[in-house]
């Protein structure tokens, strides 16, 4: 039996134990600091790793991470006399090497992901992200069964779509690796903000910025391996040039300066939106894949995903789009024999009823536990759930939710119980068969419809059925939601099927991450309560 190490440093730090190629437990570190998308060197999930295993050392270390020529270095991301103690000798620590890439590595564990739910042997991938190891932004594979080759990688700051958005992100006063997806909330207002002739205006300007940037990224010659000027001390000037573009269009849309601040952030989003998705669906579309499989951050943008599925047959989002499962690709890259186990409930931890005078409700009853879900959702329309394995990545997968009745006065008490902002919509959870029936085009989507990573249309007449759980888009008179999948094995299936479709929201106090211990429930529980009266059940 061998027992690897699995670890993404940077960006969402995380550590995964794998034996002999099935993953046995993972854990982001925000879990254990309370910071959202901890970058620190992740030492709590580490010995969280090695408690559960119980092990002094491992067999070899894999390690993910997007630092530039590849090179680690010792930094708050990696303390290597740790990580040389976990080994028997450094050459079983394995990294960003021998020409594998950042992108590399996030192409192989999506493969794992895809291949898991039957894509066609025959595939096109693609990786997308702010930047890569040698400073890749965008890389483009051709897949045919085991056999991968690139077709093209494009390099530069300057051409990073992933770059751009967080960079935005920071434009618009929001913090960046972690408001990102608020922008998709934002943008669906536009019609609120603008008329018809400056929206005109603004398509104007999308166009041309669309326009000027394919033509940037494709000015770029196949041969190469790597960005000769990569260097993240240039990151400065990708930052200052993006702030010039999103300047110039609030000087064109509103040379009187007459916007507050959400509207702002409507108008630039609404931009940055379509401007992004103008280049991808370009680019990918000059390879014309009939079946395509994304990964890399830029893939959580689950509005560009909704688009890229509707362009071919088949399509596939590695829910993991993100850097926390890079790693992944690194230990497939030396081992091959990863598995995909099927679900994201990889965090182990310790429930039990020790929580006297909290106000939660514990028991290790699941009809009772069921009994008591039932009869907040008939009185109170809303009730939190706390179950077996936490969920690795960023989504509430209904381990570690409130679930809710998909109504908007449900959406409202949510949002003020948790101190959130009220500009994005809210997920459902919902059987196959209601899926089929609420939405449209569900038999495109391989795999990723388990774990909220692309939209759907809601079908027609069925809006009102779903008008908390899913997004409304004026200009189209459209529905779209991105649900969550489960199998009628999963006893919360009951509840959506006498229900419906619910509300599957992670149950997390506003700021922190979703809640792994007694203290991190309690804390949440009792910041909703100050709102409204809302159960808690951990199941133990």
């Amino acid at each position: 039996m061998a027992l690897s190490l699995v670890l993404t440093l940077g960006h969402n730090a995380s550590a995964i134990a794998v034996e002999d190629g099935n993953i046995i437990a993972g854990y982001e570190e925000e879990r254990f600091t309370g910071k959202k998308s901890d970058s620190s060197f992740p030492i709590q999930a580490i010995t969280r790793i090695r408690d559960i295993a119980q092990v002094e050392k491992f067999d070899d270390i894999c390690i993910g991470h997007w630092f530039t020529a590849g090179q680690l270095v010792e930094s708050k991301y990696a303390d290597f006399s740790y990580l040389e103690s976990l080994v028997a000798d450094k050459a079983d620590i394995h990294s960003i090497e021998d020409g594998f890439t950042h992108h590399d590595s996030h192409m192989l564990s999506a493969e794992v992901f895809a291949h898991h739910y039957g894509i066609p042997l025959q595939h096109t991938a693609v990786v997308a992200d702010g930047f890569g190891t040698f400073g890749e932004c965008i890389s483009i594979y051709q897949v045919t069964g085991s056999s991968r080759r690139l077709l093209n990688r494009y390099f530069g700051f300057d051409k990073s779509l992933g770059l751009l958005y967080q960079y935005a992100t920071a434009f618009l006063q929001m913090k960046m690796h972690n408001h990102e997806y608020k922008m998709l909330g934002y943008e669906a207002h536009i019609d609120s903000v603008l008329g018809s002739e400056l929206k005109q205006r603004l398509h104007e300007l999308i166009h041309k910025e669309a326009t000027a940037w394919i033509k940037n990224t494709m000015n770029n010659p196949i041969s190469m391996t790597h960005d000769p000027l990569v260097n993240t001390a240039a990151l400065a000037q990708t930052q200052n040039s993006i702030n010039e573009i999103l300047m110039n269009v609030l000087d064109e849309i509103d040379p009187d300066e007459k916007l507050d601040l959400y509207e702002k952030r409507v108008v630039i989003s609404y931009f940055v939106q379509a401007l992004v998705e103008s280049v991808m669906c370009s680019i990918i579309g000059l390879y014309k894949p009939s079946a395509l499989v994304v990964s890399g951050g830029l893939f959580y943008n689950v509005k560009l995903n909704h688009l890229l599925a509707n362009m071919v047959d088949k399509f596939c989002v590695m829910p993991l789009a993100g850097d926390q499962g890079a790693g992944l690709g690194v230990y497939q890259n030396v081992h091959g024999d990863l598995t995909w186990p099927g679900h994201l409930f990889w965090g182990i931890r310790n429930l039990d009823q020790s929580h006297e005078g909290s106000g939660l409700i514990t028991t290790n009853d699941t009809d009772f536990a069921l009994e008591v879900m039932h009869t907040q959702l008939r009185k109170r329309g809303f009730v939190n759930v706390v179950r077996g394995a936490m969920e690795f990545g960023p989504r509430s997968l209904c381990n570690t939710a409130t679930l809710a009745l998909p109504t908007l006065e449900s959406v409202d008490v949510i949002n003020r119980m948790n101190d959130r902002t009220t500009i994005m919509p809210m997920a459902p959870v919902m059987s196959a068969e209601q899926a089929n029936h609420y939405l449209e085009g569900c038999d495109k989507i391989v795999g990723s419809l388990d774990y909220m990573v692309v939209t759907r249309n809601v079908k027609v007449g069925l809006e009102d059925k779903m008008l908390g759980a899913s997004h409304y888009y004026p200009a189209s008179n459209t529905h779209t939601c991105r649900p969550q999948i489960i199998s009628e094995d999963d006893w919360v299936s009951q509840l959506t099927y006498e229900f419906g479709p619910l509300i599957n929201t992670s149950f997390n106090y506003h700021g922190v991450p979703i809640v792994f211990d007694k203290a991190s429930i309690e804390y949440s529980h009792k910041q909703q309560n100050k709102v409204a009266e809302i159960k808690t059940v951990v199941i133990y």
